[in-house]
């Protein structure tokens, strides 16, 4: 369970950085 949790914050991270990337 705890391997799913770090995924989905990693996952999360990524997002958010494509996100920056995209508003620039």
């Amino acid at each position: 369970m705890a391997q799913i949790e770090r995924w989905r914050q990693v996952s999360y991270m990524q997002v958010e950085r494509e996100r920056s990337f995209g508003a620039e």
